[in-house]
């Protein structure tokens, strides 16, 4: 049998993320195919297809079924459906719109002990936690933790 090349396809990554579960990072790669979502967990060697971002609980049964435990695939599938709500599908991320540097993101957060914590953080805060994030400046993050603000 000869292998050969069917088709080629567009396809896109949405975000990249760091979520923090318990003691633990994970980076997720969420993105688009030809057959919808897709997500990628490099560090765990998970990857799975997904529905869209606001099906959390379908979402989570596909993260379980690749590998991660109830608690994980929900705080990933939330955190997706989370950070995607701020995105705008179409291509323009709402951080790529012109914000007033005292306007407040919402964000969500799991805490240590499993319980989900909704806060805002400022737009310059933001920035700054970009500026210092390891895309830009390897020596303020450590492995699994948050760069501090000042």
């Amino acid at each position: 049998m000869k292998n050969k090349i069917e088709n080629i396809f567009n396809a896109s990554v949405i975000f990249e993320a760091s979520i923090a579960v318990r003691d633990y990072s994970y980076l997720i790669i969420y993105g688009k195919h030809i057959n919808g979502y897709y997500c990628c967990v490099p560090g765990w060697n998970w990857g799975c297809e997904m529905a869209d971002p606001d099906s959390v609980a379908y979402n989570i049964d596909k993260l379980v079924a690749c590998g991660a435990t109830n608690e994980v695939a929900q705080a990933l599938a939330e955190a997706i459906n989370t950070i995607t709500k701020n995105l705008n599908l179409k291509g323009e991320s709402s951080m790529e719109k012109k914000k007033d540097d005292n306007e407040l993101i919402p964000k969500t957060e799991l805490s240590e002990d499993g319980q989900v914590i909704n806060f805002s953080i400022k737009v310059s805060d933001l920035a700054l936690l970009i500026k210092n994030s390891p895309e830009y400046c390897e020596q303020y993050v450590k492995r699994g933790k948050e760069a501090e603000f000042i």
